[in-house]
């Protein structure tokens, strides 16, 4: 949340001190009731009959005004909501307080605000959204230019309704992208909600979202609808102000003032002045298309992204509201390419992420500038200056960042190559013939990449923050940098023990070399692989209980989310794999020492291979500790792949490459990369 929600949630507060009255002048203009109606609202956080009687009355008088239906629905789909933006607000201020703490007036004023809120949110009781909806569509009949009414019906309950308000609010609104963009993520609401559905239905439907989000990038705006407010009048705050605020008794409300009090206080529905589609609703309707993509094929999946991609496109050169969507997609999409061996889609995809964050950092930037307190400036004149014009600009300031950015390079399309008809296996080397380097930094990795290998072994372990650490063991050998007391009894220093600032500073005794953390592996395997022109992997070995959420949120941020990218999650422990089970999720492999699987009679094998295949995608056979007799060994990898499953042989010496059954092996994990291994 921005610092101005501070200025939202301290304007309505200390309004509610006040009770202004609304006039009871028959002769009052609609622009004249409309005003009063608004301020009676911001005037009010516990709404009751004086806020909607002023609607009712507004209503009453002028029956044939859309202006007038739509500020009722407003008014009643606030007030069903209700309990929803006190919370909002007394979370922002708790979230806030904290940061607050030099400041130590203000913050007493939020504790004091917080705990008023609750109360009053205690009291609050929500209404039917339906008596809104109904409003939305009087004004919406009434007058079908009144575009606020159609954005304000996207958020109806009735998800038949929103979708046929955003239909006619882009054949209303014809060179406006944004209703299209409403459209796809209505349509990927359907989808997400769960409804029974027949496949051709589903598929239908998915095709639906691309080619609404196409049409979309079609049109050259993207604007948000205005709401009527009320601009020829004349509300003095009432003198109880003073007391709070010194110097703005006895002055007029301007009509920008009430605007933007408004539209900060209520700024999480659609129709108040910020965008059609709400953050929150654009974050998951990104999310879920990122999502779903994954259940399509490679070539609808890059066409879905290609039109996501353009979305953030245009919001980047035409509204402020783009700096809150994810920015995962030239990633991904980096990724399909590099899947494709089309590095030079690559290179582009990552031309246009740079391009992407740096217009972010520009952005936050100004926000950061805007909402600092200026050097001597104390927490009253800090919050006065907040309620001033220009603080609150700061998105038309953010806007014309983006329209002053050069434009973005011209999205590629990948090309598709036809799959290889047959391959040797692929291998995964976690160590290279360098003493002088550790095995798992940054340093091996690049020699790994640089050797030929088709994928990178990572050994992750969790660090006292949950971060995911990737070392050769839980224990830190041979580091520099740390105190006695870190030490356990048994005079080693463990991973589990320590915080993610505190492995920032280890370094190994010999290279000055430095632990990584698994996030930081994997961009720079992206980073190598663009530069070399290949597309090497990642098999990540887990060991112990990781935190789940952190692992596939790196794996999401890195655009690997899906069975068909080059990453791997292999672990012992079965039931960690399955609470990361994910059914379009990245590849699992459970590590099983292949002795107790040649022990298996083959009804006992085909059992445990029943229960397994049902969430992995691979068995990886641990061939370090045993020596198999061949024949078994091939006995056991045929049972394997004839359930459908993929094998996997790890094993520390490169012998395995030269058994016979090695033309039956997805992949080779081994742990000594020597010639024979890189001449594959």
């Amino acid at each position: 949340m921005r610092t101005y929600s501070i200025a939202a949630a301290l304007v309505t507060v200390l309004c509610t001190t006040t009770c202004f009255p609304i006039q009871q002048c028959n002769a009052m203009t609609e622009e004249q009731l409309t005003a009063e109606l608004i301020w009676a609202y911001v005037n009010s956080m516990e709404y009751g009959e004086k806020v909607q009687t002023a609607a009712d009355r507004l209503r009453m008088e002028f029956p044939e005004s859309a202006t007038a239906a739509l500020w009722q629905g407003i008014i009643r789909s606030m007030d069903s909501e209700q309990t929803d933006v006190i919370d909002l607000i007394s979370k922002t201020i708790s979230d806030l307080s904290p940061q607050l703490a030099s400041e130590t007036q203000l913050r007493r004023e939020l504790v004091e605000i917080t705990q008023r809120l609750e109360r009053k949110a205690g009291k609050s009781q929500k209404n039917s959204r339906a008596k809104a909806d109904l409003e939305f569509l009087r004004a919406s009949q009434l007058d079908k230019r009144c575009l606020a009414a159609w954005a304000a019906l996207l958020e109806s309950d009735d998800v038949d309704l929103a979708i046929r308000a955003a239909d006619e609010w882009a054949r209303v609104d014809t060179k406006n992208s944004l209703p299209l963009y409403a459209r796809a993520g209505l349509i990927q609401r359907l989808l997400r909600e769960g409804v029974e559905l027949t496949d051709r239905e589903r598929k239908k439907l998915s095709h639906g979202v691309t080619n609404a989000l196409r049409q979309g990038n079609e049109r050259p705006h993207c604007t948000v609808p205005s709401l009527p407010f009320p601009r020829n009048f004349e509300i003095e705050f009432d003198s109880k102000w003073e007391e709070e605020v010194p110097g703005v008794s006895g002055k007029s409300v301007t009509y920008g003032f009430l605007r933007r009090t408004f539209d900060r206080l209520n700024e999480r529905f659609s129709w108040q002045g910020r965008s059609p589609i709400s953050v929150q609703e654009f974050r998951r309707l990104s999310d879920d298309c990122m999502r779903s993509t994954r259940q399509l094929s490679e070539e609808d999946q890059v066409a879905r992204l290609h039109e996501l991609l353009r979305v953030e496109l245009h919001f980047s050169r035409s509204n402020s509201f783009m700096h809150a969507i994810s920015s995962t997609r030239p990633r991904r999409l980096q990724v399909l390419a590099a899947n494709q061996g089309d590095f030079d889609a690559v290179e582009r995809y990552h031309d246009i992420g740079e391009h992407l964050a740096e217009t972010r950092r520009q952005i936050s930037r100004s926000y950061k500038e805007s909402t600092t307190a200026d050097d001597g400036e104390d927490a009253r004149d800090h919050f006065t200056r907040m309620l001033n014009d220009k603080y609150f600009d700061v998105d038309q300031d953010a806007a014309k960042i983006m329209g002053a950015r050069d434009p973005a390079p011209e999205i590629p399309r990948v090309r598709f190559r036809d799959p290889a008809s047959a391959s040797l296996p692929q291998f995964a080397a976690g160590e290279v013939a360098n003493q002088k380097i550790p095995t798992n930094t940054t340093a091996s990795t690049s020699l790994l990449h640089a050797a030929g290998v088709d994928y990178v072994r990572l050994d992750a372990y969790s660090d006292l923050d949950s971060g995911i650490v990737v070392n050769s063991s839980s224990v830190i050998d041979n580091a520099v940098g740390f105190r006695m007391d870190k030490y356990r009894e048994d005079g080693k220093l463990y991973i589990a023990d320590l915080t993610e600032e505190e492995i920032r500073g280890v370094t190994y005794r010999e290279s000055g070399l430095r632990i990584s953390y698994l996030y930081e592996q994997l961009s720079l395997l992206f980073a190598l692989n663009r530069t070399a022109r290949r597309n090497v992997g990642a098999y990540v070995v887990l060991h112990g209980q990781l935190a789940n959420e952190e692992l596939i949120g790196i794996a999401k941020d890195c655009g690997l989310v899906s069975k068909r990218d080059r990453l791997i999650i292999g672990s012992r422990n079965e039931s960690h794999l399955n609470a990361l089970y994910e059914e379009h999720g990245p590849r699992l492999a459970w590590i099983v020492d292949a002795k107790k699987l040649i022990s298996l009679s083959p009804a006992a094998l085909g059992d445990l291979l029943e229960v397994s295949k049902r969430r992995m995608d691979a068995i990886a056979l641990d061939l370090r500790e045993s020596k198999p007799d061949a024949n078994e060994l091939a006995r056991v990898v045929r049972a394997i792949k004839s359930d459908g499953l993929a094998v996997h042989l790890i094993e520390g010496s490169g012998k395995v490459v030269r058994m016979p059954v090695r033309a039956e092996v997805d992949v080779i994990v081994t742990s000594n990369l020597d010639a024979d291994v890189i001449g594959h």
